[in-house]
């Protein structure tokens, strides 16, 4: 949010304030770092997610969409479609990050937590989720999730899925 409050030179409450808003009018998305440690989620910075994405395109009056901006169009997709199971079944959704590691959605589904990383190209590095699964060794970790361009596989405990497969 301090990130947002610079940019547009404001400060950091009002920002959260009006986040929160969005939030709870199903504009927006705000992610809390995961963490064993309830410390550093409070500490640490939200990530966010605009549920339509047509008003992304809008607001930033694009009228084409390169391959890193069709990327984040799917990660926005994939986050309001985890969100929407999340809510469904009482799960909690967050986001990761360690240094130059982030994991874009983390599902905590109380008995066991997925990591979905969305990587919206052919090949599929897991080097995140490997990190994220060695971070947390001790949480029950059954699978990972990358979601790809074309991909479908599965190698060790990571499902790769097309995009379109999840749709």
């Amino acid at each position: 949010m301090k990130t947002i409050a610079d940019t547009i030179g404001c400060d950091n409450e009002t920002v959260t304030s009006y986040l929160k808003y969005l939030s709870q009018a199903y504009m927006t998305i705000v992610l809390e770092n995961y963490s064993t440690n309830i410390g550093k989620t409070l500490r640490k910075n939200k990530k966010l997610f605009v549920m339509d994405n047509g008003i992304v395109n809008a607001m930033l009056r694009l009228n084409e969409i390169d391959d890193t901006r069709a990327g984040q169009l799917v990660e926005n997709i994939c986050a309001r479609d985890a969100l929407a199971a999340g809510e469904k079944n009482f799960w909690s959704l967050y986001y990761w990050r360690d240094k130059q590691y982030e994991v874009d959605i983390v599902l905590d589904r109380k008995i066991d937590v997925i990591p979905i990383e969305v990587k919206y190209r052919n090949e599929a590095r897991t080097t995140n989720i490997s990190h994220f699964q060695r971070t947390f060794a001790g949480k029950k970790i059954l699978l990972s999730i990358t979601i790809t361009k074309d991909l479908l596989s599965i190698e060790e405990n990571n499902i790769n899925v097309p995009f379109r497969l999840v749709r």
